[in-house]
């Protein structure tokens, strides 16, 4: 009987006087520390959600309502384990990245790029008719791509409130748009290739036409001269022929 008695209070002063593992415990294990009610013991594990598991117990400290008081009173009656904390926080680690790509896969496959999108597409988003859709369409024909999902607000029927319910349906295909602007940027630089070819085109037109005119006054100048000149000599002769008869009729 001794023996049992002895055995059996061993068992419950380890039962009473162990370490809570404060990166494993739960709700109920962490409210067994003496001074941590339950909504410290919430915040506890919200904590440790957020951030990982405790690398050291004075990080405890780091928990709204814990401060140094609080700590002293409990530090000897916390742990954490070494092993447990490594694997919880390859856990941590490792499995919000697996979620994350999870849903921007699933995310992205379900969203309408209102760069590429047809109007049956664009009609699928609520609140958007084939009136508005149009306009989308137009829109983008009008001034290219959109540069942000927010640039659709700036299509008539798209209000706020529309675009607050579609925002997180739609997206904008950055290579799409990288491709455009590209395809714009040659665009540009062709028609100002065009504009200085015509420009050069109309220049020489223009000298020609006044190395035309030129000519055309030197050769009517020519003409005036020999013309007067002709004049002058005819003028010559009848004075000569005069300057005879008046001879001949002296005599």
């Amino acid at each position: 009987m001794r023996i049992l008695t002895v055995f059996f209070g061993l068992l419950i002063s380890i039962f009473l006087f162990a370490k809570v593992n404060i990166n494993t415990a739960d709700l109920k294990g962490l409210t067994k520390i003496k001074g941590v009610g339950k909504a410290t013991a919430q915040k506890i594990v919200d904590y440790r959600t957020k951030n990982g598991p405790f690398k050291s117990i004075e990080e405890l400290m780091k928990v709204k309502g814990i401060g140094k008081k609080t700590f002293e009173k409990i530090k000897n009656d916390i742990e954490i384990s070494v092993d447990s904390s490594s694997d919880s926080t390859e856990d941590v680690k490792t499995a919000p990245i697996k979620d994350e790509k999870a849903e921007k896969s699933s995310n992205s496959s379900n969203l309408i790029d209102i760069n590429s999108a047809s109007l049956k597409e664009l009609t699928k988003l609520k609140g958007v008719g084939k009136k508005t859709a149009e306009k989308i369409v137009n829109y983008r024909e009008k001034n290219g791509a959109f540069k942000s999902i927010n640039d659709l607000t700036k299509v008539k029927g798209v209000s706020k409130k529309l675009f607050a319910k579609i925002k997180d349906k739609i997206t904008v295909n950055e290579s799409a748009n990288t491709e455009k602007t590209e395809s714009n940027k040659k665009v540009e630089s062709v028609e100002k290739n065009e504009q200085k070819n015509q420009r050069k085109d109309d220049l020489s037109e223009t000298k020609n036409s006044h190395k035309k005119d030129d000519s055309e006054n030197n050769s009517n100048n020519q003409k005036k001269n020999d013309s007067s000149e002709s004049n002058s000599n005819n003028q010559k002769k009848t004075f000569d022929d005069l300057d005879l008869n008046e001879i001949e009729d002296l005599d």
